[in-house]
């Protein structure tokens, strides 16, 4: 039985199906319900009993995490709507929230959030040094855009 996939689904993907034939590499969440990927030079540290994976540019100046809260879509949300510190809001539609935070010591965090399926929430955190090499941090949207929920 075939179901129809919105263009968002279709779309997110295609991204990972080109990333992975590019060879990134997948990582999951403890629970394995959610995942994205990074390319194939990043160091990539396998999730554990009690942390999820973590990914390291090659340079150190960039790393990336993802972990899975039973908290709704909704409430996760709010949380980053109301932080108290400056923040861009890069997405903010019904299947993404992207914001982006300038912390202190030359650093900006990135964190995005997508409903999981059958329920909960995924978040990613990426945070990268200003200072690292600017290839490392382009690459911060298209590594978001991997993020997803299994199905």
């Amino acid at each position: 039985m075939w179901r129809r996939r919105s263009p968002t689904t279709v779309f997110a993907a295609l991204v990972l199906a080109v990333q992975a034939a590019r060879g990134w590499t997948m990582l999951f969440d403890v629970t394995a319900h959610c995942y994205y990927a990074v390319p194939p030079d990043w160091k990539v540290d396998e999730p554990s009993e009690t942390s999820n994976g973590l990914a390291i540019s090659p340079d150190g100046a960039v790393t990336a995490s993802i972990r899975w809260s039973p908290q709704t879509w909704t409430r996760a949300t709010a949380e980053l709507r109301g932080l108290s510190q400056p923040k861009q809001v890069h997405d903010d539609t019904e299947r993404r929230y992207w914001i982006e935070v300038t912390e202190p010591q030359q650093r900006t965090l990135h964190v995005a959030v997508i409903p999981a399926t059958p329920g909960g929430a995924c978040t990613i955190e990426v945070e990268a040094a200003r200072s690292g090499r600017a290839d490392h941090r382009a690459i911060i949207p298209t590594l978001l855009g991997t993020l997803g929920s299994r199905r």
